[in-house]
């Protein structure tokens, strides 16, 4: 027998130990699976850009990722929550980059992404929507997802740009599919534009930074 298995002290340090990490287990397992999921973070920043027009000073524009519908505490209902703020919101269009859907997730249920896009129908019908997928929509189907949020009305950009206008102000939108499994194609995401107006770049997996051609004036990820 070792000596310190007969020693009371140790005896108790090594419980109090057992304690404690079973205490840290649990602590991880309420923040991940009950109080962060439900969690909505909204966060302000004002943005100084090269390139850009005085005639865009103002621009407004909202990005929401991650929602993961159907994790534990996250249903429709969050969804819709989501939805109604960006539909309060005065941003001019929204930027959606990616992981709509979940797969097996302890404690979660499964939503269709079809049921997810109708849930987006609100914010489509008062401003424009673009899109792109992240690896969690790609991993259960990612073309289901983007032909039901494209016939939700959200404008879906896998490796291709989109010219907006909000007012007098011109500016491209560039998606850039996932790097992990959307088979991302910066080029050809960056083949229509043709002038000189400003990009900002939109894809899911940030890895992706230092990829983008040099006038891009923002990129933004998941």
């Amino acid at each position: 027998m070792k000596w310190w298995s007969r020693t009371p002290a140790r005896r108790r340090w090594l419980q109090w130990t057992v304690r404690l990490l079973a205490l840290s287990v649990l602590g991880v397992l309420v923040w991940g699976f009950i109080w962060e999921p439900g969690r909505l973070v909204e966060r302000d920043y004002t943005l100084v850009l090269p390139g850009w027009s005085s005639q865009c000073d103002g621009l407004r524009l909202d990005v929401v990722a991650d929602t993961h519908t159907g994790s534990p505490h996250n249903g429709v209902d969050n969804l819709d929550r989501v939805v109604r703020r960006l539909v309060a919101s005065d941003a001019s269009a929204v930027l959606m980059a990616g992981d709509y859907v979940i797969l097996s997730v302890f404690m979660g249920t499964y939503v269709p992404v079809e049921t997810i896009a109708e849930h987006l129908k609100p914010l489509t019908a008062r401003k424009p929507v673009y899109a792109v997928l992240g690896n969690h929509d790609w991993w259960k189907d990612g073309e289901r997802v983007r032909r039901a949020f494209e016939a939700a009305g959200v404008t879906v950009l896998e490796n291709r740009a989109q010219t907006v206008e909000v007012g007098r102000c011109r500016f491209w939108i560039a998606g850039v599919a996932d790097l992990l499994e959307g088979h991302p194609d910066i080029p050809r995401a960056f083949a229509a534009i043709n002038d000189t107006a400003p990009v900002i770049a939109l894809t899911h997996e940030p890895d992706l930074f230092p990829r983008m051609p040099a006038r891009t004036a923002l990129t933004i990820a998941g």
